[in-house]
């Protein structure tokens, strides 16, 4: 049987879920824009420290790409867990609601 305590966790993880999903959608957000800055660039730099180098522009499309797929990864990850958790808080509201 669910507990208002548990329903409660449920709740305050998905909270959790939802802020860090929300803060790999920004990041997304923020490599697409930056590659297609870059696509239609002729040169382009890197910020390395305080400084800003001119760099390779293939290397560096490649180089944002694969950090965009990791959090694209991160992201997929977050949106399953928040699935799960709002199928298991369905669960246990229902529970309670059988309880009363």
């Amino acid at each position: 049987m669910a507990s208002a305590n548990q329903l409660h966790l449920l709740q305050q993880n998905l909270q959790k879920v939802l802020l860090q999903k929300q803060q790999l959608e920004e990041q997304l957000q923020e490599y697409d824009a930056t590659l297609q800055g870059l696509e239609k660039t002729e040169t382009a730099y890197k910020i390395l420290g305080k400084i800003m180098v001119l760099s390779n522009k293939e290397q560096l499309l490649k180089e944002l790409q694969e950090k965009k797929d990791m959090v694209e990864v991160r992201y997929r990850h977050y949106a399953k867990q928040e699935e799960k958790l709002q199928q298991n808080m369905a669960t246990a509201q229902k529970e309670m609601l059988g309880k009363k």
